[in-house]
């Protein structure tokens, strides 16, 4: 249903797009590690980030490695292995060796994403959505740098100043 609605269900910002391109071009690594499944990455990608992005590039050229089905917060601190993925529609061969730039991946682990960006710990700064699964184990187990984007307290927040703004009337 989302796929086939993104309009109804993500809301769509042309800066964030733009903003990981000048990351990017500042000679940082933007790595996309997501649970979800390859074929819905595809179309939310698209539908998120490639329309906003200079002539016919693509969240594939945007993200120096794209790791879905990460299996988190296990992806913290196992040893999976990594699938690539060579398709557009998810086909899957093992990786043998470390994992490499503008490859779309399944699977792996943390340390594997380490051992390509040839940093760890502190050196990461990473960014995600879920306090337990992307803050606090990335946090605790690899000692990454961490940023959490909670989009819900924008809301929580304007409707607390409203309601002050009542109350002081």
């Amino acid at each position: 249903e989302i796929v086939e609605n993104p309009d109804s269900f993500v809301t769509a910002d042309p800066d964030m797009a733009l903003a990981l391109l000048d990351q990017k071009h500042a000679g940082k690594k933007p790595l996309l590690i997501t649970n979800s499944e390859w074929v819905y990455v595809v179309e939310m990608m698209r539908f998120a980030l490639d329309r906003f992005l200079p002539g016919s590039m693509t969240f594939r050229e945007l993200f120096d490695v794209v790791i879905v089905g990460a299996r988190k917060p296990e992806f913290f601190s196992s040893r999976n292995p990594f699938f690539e993925v060579t398709s557009d529609d998810g086909l899957l061969r093992p990786v043998v060796g470390p994992i490499r730039s503008g490859k779309a991946y399944l699977g792996g682990n943390a340390a594997g994403v380490e051992a390509f960006l040839g940093v760890s710990g502190d050196e990461i700064l990473y960014v995600g959505d879920h306090i337990y699964v992307d803050v606090k184990i990335s946090k605790s187990v690899l000692r990454w740098r961490t940023a959490l984007v909670l989009w819900e307290l924008e809301e929580e927040i304007a409707a607390a100043s409203q309601r002050r703004d009542k109350e002081t009337r």
